[in-house]
């Protein structure tokens, strides 16, 4: 947890004192949309994951039919492309969808719990750029494409993180009157 804070406060420090900040109208109008917007990025993203899904099955599918067909014909077997790499970026699109739907009722609150979901997807579309790194050899400029989003992502989360208040619970203390403990 204090790793986590002493992080979230160092980038806080170098995203908003090297950077331009934003003018407070538009920090106000990201605030406001941030809702719908993370519900239209979190329904692509599913949407995303289902389409890669159906890809890499039926893609896995032809290999073994064309593996079939191959060794029947005295060939050579073919290995499948799809390594487990690529499935954790199916998966890690997916979780980054759940959680932009899961932050809308916080955003729209304006609760910290739903900033720091938009913190933590971020930070799973940094590891989505290195799962597709490894998922082959022409997704360089698919990584470098998750990276850059993923930096302006930070960019305009912490502009709009003062929106986002840490809230305290109140403590309740019950109070014992020292006299009590004859009524028992």
């Amino acid at each position: 947890m204090a790793s986590r804070h002493r992080m979230e406060t160092k980038l806080d420090e170098l995203i908003t004192q090297s950077t331009p900040n934003l003018p407070d109208g538009a920090k106000r109008t990201l605030v406001s949309w941030m809702p719908g917007a993370a519900a239209v990025i979190g329904a692509l993203s599913l949407l995303s994951a289902w389409i890669l899904f159906n890809f890499a099955y039926a893609g896995g599918s032809l290999t073994g039919d064309c593996n079939a067909y191959t060794v029947a014909g005295c060939g050579n077997w073919q290995a499948s492309r799809f390594s487990i790499w690529l499935w954790l970026s199916i998966a890690l699109v997916a979780t980054q969808g759940l959680l932009f739907l899961f932050s809308i009722p916080f955003l729209y609150f304006r609760r910290r719990f739903g900033w720091l979901i938009m913190y933590y997807t971020v930070w799973i579309g940094v590891g989505y750029a290195g799962a597709s790194l490894l998922s082959s050899l022409d997704a360089f400029g698919r990584s470098i494409s998750a990276l850059v989003g993923a930096a302006i992502g930070m960019y305009f989360l912490f502009q709009v993180r003062d929106f986002y208040p840490v809230r305290r619970h109140a403590v309740v203390r019950v109070w014992r009157n020292p006299d009590d403990h004859d009524r028992q």
